[in-house]
């Protein structure tokens, strides 16, 4: 195993930006989660319609955050199974990203796309690893 994959890099760094994500959800939308909390939380998203844009805004964040937390999961159990993370995931991250940045170019994108650079860079260097160590065999 090349030192460069089979440690679970990508699923780790992800799940730690979905926790980091997931823990400023009542920071960064404090008036949205607690309007949802005096609500009863239980379709509490809809009740008011006057409230509904306030607290949607929360809503999205905290799931968006669960969503990246089973994806990190499953991006490391690929990562473990496979050595690196499969290339469709690492362009499905640079997309997300990009459209991210394409709405809030000051963002968390903006780190997304850095760990779907590097999970792109560690795929490249495994397959060059591989092609050369095929290559020595010949």
């Amino acid at each position: 195993m090349s030192p460069l994959t089979g440690r679970r890099v990508i699923g780790w760094a992800l799940g730690s930006i979905a926790v980091i994500h997931l823990a400023l959800t009542p920071v960064v939308y404090d008036k949205s989660t607690r309007s949802i909390r005096d609500a009863g939380i239980v379709g509490s998203i809809d009740a008011d319609p006057e409230l509904v844009d306030l607290r949607s805004a929360g809503f999205w964040y905290a799931t968006s955050g669960w969503a990246m937390l089973l994806l990190a999961v499953l991006t490391g159990r690929a990562e473990r199974r496979e050595g690196v993370v499969p290339a469709s995931s690492v362009w499905g991250l640079a997309a997300i990203s990009l459209w991210g940045l394409l709405f809030m170019p000051l963002s968390g994108f903006l780190p997304l796309l850095g760990l779907a650079s590097y999970a792109g860079v560690r795929r490249r260097r495994a397959r060059v690893a591989l092609s050369s160590d095929q290559a020595r065999r010949r």
